[in-house]
């Protein structure tokens, strides 16, 4: 996963297959490349604040139960 605030970073993690949260919040709503990583991104915050909520709910769908010795294991979504 990938938290960014430029096309450039957001491109980088789609093709290294990451989820990927664009910040699009203040002086970046402006920024060349804005309109397209509003479209390629798999959300859109407007603050970090923000992109941290979605990462918790993420994280939260993708909790796996723990197994017989304690330890918890997290899957990662296949689904973009």
């Amino acid at each position: 996963m990938i938290v960014v605030d430029s096309l450039s970073y957001l491109e980088f993690g789609r093709r290294a297959w990451m989820r990927t949260i664009y910040i699009n919040g203040g002086l970046n709503m402006k920024r060349e490349g804005a309109e397209r990583a509003r479209g390629i991104a798999d959300a859109e915050c407007g603050s970090l604040a923000e992109a941290v909520d979605v990462v918790m709910k993420w994280s939260a769908r993708t909790q796996m139960p723990s197994n017989d010795s304690g330890a918890s294991a997290t899957a990662e979504s296949g689904s973009r």
